[in-house]
């Protein structure tokens, strides 16, 4: 077996989880005067660093930046300014009033978003069968999520009962993705040194959390991000189906 563990992403890697986002951003921005007919296209950019990121992009590109300028709000590296879950890197607003309004969106999502996490949310074709795979082989397997912590214990519960050891959200000491906090978590909670752990995700987010991790990295085609995305932003290895994720891992 090359790896003893796993560390997976949630949302776009192991969940399609966009609809029930899309809905839940809808809901939030609809319920603050906002604009609220973002398309599932549009939302998939506005995810992959925490809610509110997510809420800092939706208000950008409220306001008429592209999606291209939208995804640099909120990514920086762990060598640049942190990204804590009540602050955003700056060039995101204009005024100490647009960081409050991303604060109040982002209330109101984790309020709603708990309680519909589940309406549209499935596993990916071919997931529980490949994390059922790798638990019967004896490899640890986990999930280290930028998503609220609720909603990942709720998913991972509910989606993947007993296959995972180990299932972290967004917490109020821990610095999220791509800091390497929560996965650092995650090793000690395991028990297994990174240089025998792989974190699998969709997205530049994963890329650079590996990195500040001293993981290595497996980057999905199914989620968030194309595969032209993730070879720009440093992807090294891409795998295009859960079978040769199996493969990757063993």
């Amino acid at each position: 077996m090359k790896y003893k563990a796993a560390i997976f992403d949630m949302d776009g890697t192991v969940l399609d989880t966009i609809g029930d986002l899309t809905n839940a951003v809808t809901h939030a921005m609809k319920e603050s005067g906002h604009s609220s007919d973002f398309t599932v296209e549009e939302v998939r950019h506005f995810f992959g660093s925490g809610a509110p990121v997510a809420f800092a992009r939706a208000l950008a590109f409220e306001s008429g930046e592209d999606l291209e300028t939208i995804r640099k709000i909120g990514t920086a590296s762990p060598k640049d300014t942190p990204c804590h879950d009540r602050e955003v890197r700056q060039e995101a607003f204009t005024s100490a009033e647009m960081t409050e309004e991303v604060h109040r969106l982002t209330e109101i999502f984790s309020k709603y978003y708990p309680d519909h996490c589940e309406e549209l949310t499935r596993p990916f074709p071919g997931i529980s069968e490949m994390l059922d795979h790798l638990h019967e082989a004896g490899v640890r397997l986990a999930v280290v999520s930028n998503k609220i912590d609720p909603a990942v214990q709720i998913l991972a519960g509910n989606h993947f009962p007993g296959l995972f050891d180990f299932a972290l959200g967004t917490t109020e000491n821990l610095r999220r993705k791509p800091f390497p906090d929560m996965v650092n978590k995650c090793l000690e909670v395991l028990g297994v040194d990174r240089d025998d752990a792989v974190y699998v995700g969709d997205s530049e987010i994963d890329i650079q959390t590996a990195e500040a991790a001293g993981m290595d990295c497996v980057s999905v085609t199914w989620g968030f991000r194309s595969t032209e995305f993730l070879h720009e932003h440093g992807a090294e290895c891409i795998v295009r189906d859960p079978e040769e994720l199996i493969r990757v891992i063993e």
